[in-house]
């Protein structure tokens, strides 16, 4: 009988156990997260500068849609959109700041801070970092198109626009948006397309678009006419993946409604076609195309790799080879020990045959080849498909691959969080147009006696590379460029010196070490015996990880 008892309970039990969990909501929302804070915060921005979050419970890995509501850039508020709900993905559905209270460029500036916000937090809720889609009608179109094209606005937050999935602007204004006009006494007649355009940052590497218009005969300002040009010019500039859809029958106010199942539609086409390439990469040698080359790397996935692990890229130098500097510098070993990857790029052949990276030589202008965007693919692609995290990638490398990693750091919109240069200098074109927008350590060493790199540079080319800055010239650059004001220095050894200058306002450091003996080398280690250069640059590396908010 106490058996018959205790079955029957425990049935019961499974029975209320079982209505729970069938209960649990498919979807859940969260509402009001401030995704700025800080002491500095106007009263008006902790107000708007709020999202709300709705995700699916009963999945993982899903994509996620940001969200920016329309309203002329001078109204309307943050909501989730009810064609978006129960789709299978996230939506988080962002406020911002309004004209007249704030003025061009903040409100977008707070876009890409909820979009940098996403990225930071989504997988708290089980998205997926690779699958962040950003979306918007009429003004948040707008939004959406500027956060995606104009990369200064997520590099500002130490977020790569690449890493974005997907752009799906509906009835966006492409040129200079009419409240940004307004702003500056021009009418809503009267054209203007700058940098606040969308239409200024046509580019062939922008994440996949999908512009959405109402009826030409119906919509606002001729705004179909707008995205046509616009989706034309991003075909000129090469975009592989761009289309525009007309709704007929629908004006600008209404368009949304009918649009939303074409989001979706592209949303679950680009998720399922970033599953298909997406592998297991293994350490060892491997191929990568792009741009229509076929590009070689090594790499090092250290065992028991976790998610959000960061990723090094380590550049040889000229004639050199992957594998060579593999083995001169012990990347390998350091990153097997502190859990991070590391991709050794190899250079292409130039026309004597030799292997290099395009940093500007002058033996090298008939060499089209683009290094920068080849490191920012490999980059985007072992960061999505790892699991990495896309705001710490770091970039060293010896010779010509210390000249690239300084080109990186310098780039107006860096994928880089730091830099660690070994022998290596700045051209003087790059120099000259060196106005950097994004607050990046620079770790570098050089040796007196260098007689490759020479020390003291070499501007009027008496050695065929092209003009170049001495080492002194490229710290001061990045010294007065980074704005540091505070210096110290003293010996590490007996024949090394370190220099180093910092801010009072944030961690952003150059740390420059000085070997006063031997030639053009990697050296085994920069003062501290039981220390490789390595371990040091990675020590370098790890102190300026950016952190999560």
């Amino acid at each position: 009988m106490n058996r018959q008892v205790l079955l029957l309970l425990f049935l019961v039990i499974a029975c209320v156990a079982r209505a729970q969990e069938s209960s649990s909501p498919p979807y859940r929302l969260e509402r009001d997260i401030p995704y700025r804070t800080g002491n500095d915060l106007s009263d008006y921005a902790r107000e708007r500068c709020r999202l709300d979050v709705y995700w699916p419970t009963q999945s993982s890995n899903f994509p996620t849609v940001v969200w920016f509501h329309g309203g002329g850039l001078t109204g309307g508020d943050k909501s989730i959109p009810a064609g978006l709900k129960e789709r299978g993905f996230a939506v988080v559905a962002a406020g911002y700041r309004l004209s007249p209270q704030v003025k061009a460029p903040e409100y977008i500036q707070d876009a890409a801070a909820a979009v940098a916000w996403t990225f930071r937090n989504i997988a708290r809720y089980g998205g997926s970092t690779s699958r962040i889609f950003v979306s918007g009608h009429s003004a948040g179109g707008y939004l959406t198109a500027m956060v995606g094209l104009d990369q200064r606005w997520l590099a500002a937050e130490n977020i790569d626009a690449h890493q974005i999935a997907g752009l799906i602007p509906l009835s966006p204004q492409a040129i200079t948006h009419f409240t940004i006009r307004s702003e500056r006494g021009i009418g809503p007649t009267q054209p203007v397309v700058d940098d606040l355009a969308p239409l200024f940052h046509v580019r062939r590497d922008a994440p996949p678009m999908l512009l959405i218009t109402g009826d030409r005969e119906k919509e606002l300002y001729g705004r179909y006419e707008e995205n046509a040009y616009f989706w034309r010019m991003m075909k000129v500039a090469g975009h592989p993946d761009v289309a525009l859809r007309e709704l007929p029958g629908y004006g600008h106010g209404d368009m949304a409604e009918p649009a939303f199942p074409l989001v979706a539609e592209f949303i679950a086409g680009r998720t399922a076609a970033s599953d298909a390439p997406a592998k297991v990469w293994t350490s060892g040698t491997h191929q990568l195309t792009v741009e229509g080359r076929e590009r070689t790397f090594l790499l090092d996935v250290p065992p028991g790799l976790k998610p959000g692990a960061p990723l090094v890229l380590v550049f040889h130098g000229f004639t050199g080879s992957a594998k060579h500097i593999r083995d001169l510098t012990g990347f390998a070993a350091v990153g097997a020990k502190h859990g991070f990857v590391t991709a050794y790029p190899e250079g292409t052949r130039d026309s004597q045959g030799k292997t290099f990276f395009n940093v500007g030589y002058q033996f090298h202008r008939d060499q089209a080849v683009d290094d920068v965007q080849f490191a920012r693919a490999l980059s985007s692609r072992l960061t999505r498909d790892l699991g990495l995290d896309p705001r710490a990638v770091f970039a060293t490398g010896f010779s010509n691959g210390g000249d690239m990693s300084f080109l990186l750091g310098a780039q107006r919109e860096p994928f880089v969080a730091a830099i660690a240069p070994v022998a290596g200098t700045m051209m003087e074109p790059q120099a000259r147009d060196f106005r950097p927008t994004t607050r990046i350590p620079v770790l570098a060493v050089n040796v007196r006696d260098d007689k490759t790199t020479l020390w003291d540079g070499d501007m009027t080319n008496r050695d065929g590379w092209g003009a170049y800055l001495g080492t002194e010239a490229v710290l001061d650059l990045w010294v007065k460029g980074l704005a540091l004001e505070r210096s110290e220095h003293g010996d590490v050894s007996k024949t090394i010196q370190l220099r180093h200058w910092t801010t009072a306002h944030d961690d952003t450091e150059v740390r420059f070490y000085g070997i006063s003996t031997g030639d053009h080398h990697w050296p085994r280690t920069l003062g501290e015996e039981r220390e490789s250069t390595a371990e040091v640059i990675w020590r370098f590396f790890q102190a300026h990880r950016p952190k999560p908010n």
